[in-house]
């Protein structure tokens, strides 16, 4: 028996723009997610796309307005390409305005590098923003009054009021880096694009960080953001290899077939489940799911077929 797991949902907040895109959809799903089970929605976070894309922290607060109880997250935001201090007051905002139920999830993307060029952003400065940032952010949802001037931040006095409740802040990420950076500064890891191997390796790393920083006894979630699609038929890997896990066809994510296979959820639910496990073998504690359907009906599909199918037995540690 395995002990069971979390799994949130990604909420339909970004199509291809030569489909319809059903804004309404988005607060129906987050009801039905905290209907049928799921731990927590989510939100992916772009500001510049050539897809449709509704804004991250927008989306999560109408998310959160149409639920009561399930956790809503951001998989991930792009902090480096905002201000500071109004990520501080947004984010402490929705907080309170939630309950605590708020999960913030941050990365520092980089795939579309017009988004950073309409923030202002450098790309090469990303890695460095972050770093400093974090520790800033911390200290003002710890409620103290922080006075800054360091490379990226300059202010004083910047607190929030009221104090939100508590915000866990996972990190993205699988450079080295990247990896040193969540340990050290990180409530948790969302990993992305990872072999079972590969999670395995990171989480050392992360876990070789946190013994650096003094932070081994603390509280630590491993999750993982997996694409997925339910289809029993034999051309199931080949339509997900078309579908691209779901995102524009400018990235390639995957070269074939066999390396779609080791890095995403594909075929019938017991396929699915299997994968899962592996995951769940070498540490992983939470998931974020994500159908590869992203039109409105092929989306419903298979989220209620994931819902039906997967997620019961995901919950109650029956995978095998």
């Amino acid at each position: 028996m395995t002990s069971p797991m979390k799994c949130g949902l990604m909420l339909p907040t970004h199509a291809p723009r030569e489909t319809a895109f059903d804004a309404s959809c988005i607060g129906s799903t987050a009801e039905w997610a905290e209907a049928v089970g799921f731990d927590a929605v989510w939100a992916g976070d772009h500001i510049v796309h050539p897809w449709h894309f509704m804004e991250a922290l927008t989306s999560l607060t109408f998310a959160a307005a149409r639920t009561r109880t399930i956790g809503i997250g951001s998989c991930v935001l792009l902090l480096p390409m905002r201000t500071l201090s109004i990520v501080a007051a947004q984010t402490a905002t929705l907080a309170t305005l939630s309950n605590g139920r708020l999960r913030l999830g941050i990365g520092i993307g980089g795939e579309w590098p017009k988004e950073w060029q309409a923030a202002g952003v450098p790309l090469k400065e990303r890695g460095a923003r972050l770093e400093e940032a974090l520790p800033l952010l911390r200290r003002i949802y710890a409620g103290e009054a922080v006075d800054a001037e360091g490379r990226f931040n300059s202010f004083s006095g910047v607190s929030v009021s009221p104090l939100p409740p508590p915000i866990p802040v996972y990190l993205a990420g699988k450079a080295e880096a990247a990896l040193d950076r969540i340990g050290r500064l990180a409530d948790g890891w969302l990993g992305f694009f990872v072999t079972p191997k590969g999670f395995q390796r990171s989480s050392a790393a992360i876990d070789e960080a946190r013994a650096r920083a003094g932070r081994i006894g603390q509280p630590f979630e491993r999750g993982l953001l997996l694409h997925f699609l339910l289809d029993d038929s034999h051309a199931a890997v080949t339509k997900a290899l078309e579908l691209n896990f779901g995102f524009p066809r400018d990235l390639k994510l995957a070269a074939n077939v066999e390396q779609l296979k080791q890095l995403a959820l594909v075929g019938s639910a017991d396929d699915v489940l299997a994968r899962l496990q592996q995951f769940i073998d070498v540490g992983c504690t939470t998931f974020c799911v994500s159908p590869m359907e992203k039109e409105t009906e092929a989306y419903r599909r298979q989220v209620e077929r994931f819902a039906a199918e997967v997620l019961p037995r995901l919950k109650t540690g029956t995978l095998r």
